[in-house]
């Protein structure tokens, strides 16, 4: 039988004849290591994603890549591809190739449109395995995907026939002598790879049950070391791991049923019942375990976010911003998903350009609409973030075979999409600046920015007179959450310098915030005390002396409570006293005050002893001090961003009223809006009419304070000054 021209030969004679003497000859050795979870690694899985080619390095080898001048002799006896033998003159062929392990292989039959025109899926053995193949006449590309391993060749059949396409399982030959064959067994401790300068290599490492994946593009011998991490959920299944820029996420779709209460998820497998329940919930695609293995289950959004957690621990569903992270290092939304996606035809069909150069290897497990049709099995992808965009729809993320781009968008919540979990970190924070400084104690907080995925259980503030504090030292445990909080800091000596850092923690750790400093006063300073025991500190600005800090009262002056008003609807048909804390956080306290309505500030009955909630007047007279209210606002806003977080325009506080932007309470909803944006404050001066009265405000885009009116229903920030 005439021997088909091997595709591989053809091809590398092409490109030596391009490349010609430009070609440095190279070989590059890379060594691979663990870390981590163990420090073995028991086999690598390499791919050359550049051009479509696999290899495996078992312990104790190495793997050396050759560029094509140098590897040719090499290539020649190592590369397994599909050899065709020409039957006889009617288009028939028989086919083989190497199997390196057992499992299901498909061959697929394509014409050079892209256009599959037969395929065959077998459970193969280890070894050679032969196929009878009928083709009529043209050109056609044949893909083998096996188990840990694919080919594709080109074949051509100039004879004219009438078969219909068929590729026919022949037998296995598990003991074939052939060169080939001799290369699989050899016992050599070096793998060869074809490798060109630019080229991207994909390494599989394993290691038990831990599997991690790592990108790059070699330019040098190196030792890989692959980090291995548990990641493992509540039915015991393990899944490999990557890590692009500074996320680790799982490399595969979730397949739990459980969560980590070891509570089931109910599979709803009925179209009716699909998009009818709000229960958390998942499913295979079509209803088909073969999928569910393949491609992971499809979730409901509730599922991605119900509080008994679907995720393994030390993971998350990652929110709508981790999303954004990934897409942002891989160059944005618009050509993220070309990295992202598996690479080669076997999932994503031949037309797929992508590269993969991610490690995400992203699979088109199609998804579930809210009638329980599934659609788009082979050409989308879509993962839930754990992020709500409305009451009834979530946001997500997609990923089409026909576009290089990441589709963000909002869908309904029944909906069914895969999850991609991220490996959970310790809390992000920022610690604020030292505040209330007196001779033996002070304030000061931090702001959680990230809780890492996980609860923050505690956080605070940590002390010392040394550096770099920890919560081995001298500790204010504040509450637990995310945010902004503040906490107090008493025992301390007077004249002496501190150092303090915000903390937080959560399952993962503890991290903390930057360091700041501050010393304490020799002496305190004169100091005002409300009702319920709140010390305020004084500045002198002017010929007057106004509070440092925002009115915290609960109470009015003769001991009667001020109304407490929680429920939004309350506050806008209240016409009695009332307050509230900024954005309904007692956290805020502290650093910000009450903000309270006209009605309280109205009694008369507010301020401390001797003191009296600003005037129309007092305010205008304050501004003309510091030079007229175009640029008064810089001079008595707080400095800096610690606070003012959203921008802080012009702030130089040198008047030392220190504005901090505790928002307002609206008159027509009764919600918090505008915190760390504005800071307004009522004056006891009533407008004209009984609907309005005087407000001062300064916001974080500009240096000005606007004295005017507004309704007393509106809930603002007080400032007293002396009587």
């Amino acid at each position: 039988m005439k021997k088909v021209k091997r595709t591989l030969f053809f091809a590398i004679a092409i490109i030596l004849s391009l490349v010609g003497s430009e070609i440095s000859a190279f070989n590059y050795t890379i060594n691979f290591s663990g870390s981590g979870a163990s420090n073995s690694v028991e086999n690598v899985i390499v791919q050359n994603l550049t051009k479509g080619i696999t290899a495996t390095v078992v312990a104790g080898r190495t793997l050396t890549i050759t560029d094509l001048s140098n590897g040719l002799e090499q290539l020649n006896q190592n590369y397994k591809s599909i050899i065709f033998n020409k039957i006889n003159n009617l288009g028939q062929y028989e086919m083989s190739f190497y199997s390196p392990n057992i499992g299901l292989t498909k061959i697929s039959a394509y014409l050079a449109d892209g256009r599959k025109i037969c395929d065959n899926s077998t459970n193969l053995q280890a070894g050679y395995n032969n196929f009878d193949l009928k083709l009529p006449m043209g050109i056609f590309i044949i893909h083998v995907s096996g188990n840990g391993y694919s080919y594709t060749e080109k074949l051509q059949n100039a004879i004219n026939t009438t078969y219909k396409p068929d590729i026919r399982y022949n037998q296995t030959q598990k003991t074939q002598t052939s060169a080939a064959q001799k290369v699989v067994s050899n016992t050599s401790e070096t793998v060869y790879m074809l490798y060109n300068t630019g080229d991207i290599l994909l390494y599989k490492g394993v290691s038990g049950n831990y599997t991690t994946i790592l990108t790059d593009i070699p330019s040098a011998s190196k030792t890989v070391d692959f980090n291995f991490i548990e990641c493992k959920d509540a039915n015991g299944t393990n899944y490999a791991i990557v890590k692009v820029g500074t996320q680790t996420w799982m490399a595969e779709n979730l397949k739990a049923t459980k969560y980590r209460t070891i509570d089931d998820v109910t599979n709803l497998t009925n179209n009716s019942d699909w998009g009818a329940f709000t229960i958390s919930s998942w499913c295979n695609y079509n209803n088909d375990t073969t999928n569910g293995t393949t491609y992971g289950k499809l979730y409901n959004w509730y599922s991605a976010t119900d509080i008994r957690n679907i995720a393994p621990a030390g993971w998350h569903v990652p929110s709508d911003s981790e999303w954004t992270t990934l897409t942002t290092v891989l160059n944005g939304e618009s050509v993220a998903g070309i990295k992202l996606k598996d690479a080669g035809a076997n999932f994503w069909g031949l037309s797929n350009t992508a590269t993969n150069q991610s490690g995400f290897t992203a699979l088109p497990g199609g998804y579930r609409l809210l009638s329980g049709q599934f659609n788009y099995s082979g050409s989308n992808a879509a993962w839930w973030s754990a992020t709500e965009s409305t009451s009834t729809t979530g946001y997500y993320r997609l990923i089409s075979g026909t576009s290089p781009s990441v589709v963000i968008g909002n869908y309904s919540k029944n909906a069914g999409f895969s999850i991609r979990c991220l490996k959970s970190t310790a809390p992000v924070l920022t610690t604020t600046a030292a505040s209330a400084i007196l001779s033996t104690g002070a304030s000061c907080g931090g702001n959680v920015t990230e809780t890492g995925g996980e609860v923050v259980t505690s956080y605070g503030i940590c002390w010392s007179t040394a550096a770099n504090p920890t919560t081995a030292n001298s500790t204010t445990a504040v509450g637990a959450g995310s945010g902004l909080f503040t906490g107090s800091m008493t025992g301390l000596t007077p004249n002496t310098s501190y150092y303090v850092r915000a903390y937080a923690t959560n399952s993962i750790g503890t991290t903390y915030g930057n360091q700041v400093t501050f010393t304490t006063l020799l002496t305190d300073p004169i100091t005002v005390t409300d009702v319920d025991g709140n010390i305020y500190h004084t500045v002198v600005i002017g010929t007057q002396t106004w509070l440092v800090e925002n009115l915290k009262t609960t109470r009015y002056n003769d001991g009667a409570t001020i109304s407490y008003i929680t429920y939004d609807p309350n506050w806008i048909i209240t016409t009695n006293g009332g307050y509230g804390w900024p954005n309904s956080l007692l956290a805020n306290k502290d650093a910000y005050g009450a903000i309270y309505n006209w009605y309280a500030v109205g009694t008369g009955k507010l301020a401390p002893t001797g003191w009296h909630v600003a005037t129309k007047s007092d305010v205008e007279t304050l501004l003309a001090y510091l030079g007229g209210a175009a640029g008064a606002g810089g001079k008595l806003k707080e400095s800096g961003t610690t606070n003012w977080v959203y921008g802080n325009a012009g702030a130089t506080n040198t008047s030392g009223f220190t504005a901090l932007p505790a928002g307002y309470r609206s008159s027509a909803t009764g919600n918090f809006q505008k915190f760390g944006y504005l800071s307004v404050f009522w004056t006891a001066t009533e407008a004209a009419g009984t609907s309005t009265a005087g407000r001062l405000i300064m916001d974080n885009t500009s240096t000005n304070a606007d004295l005017s009116n507004d309704n007393k229903l509106m809930g603002f920030s007080v400032r007293c000054v002396k009587d």
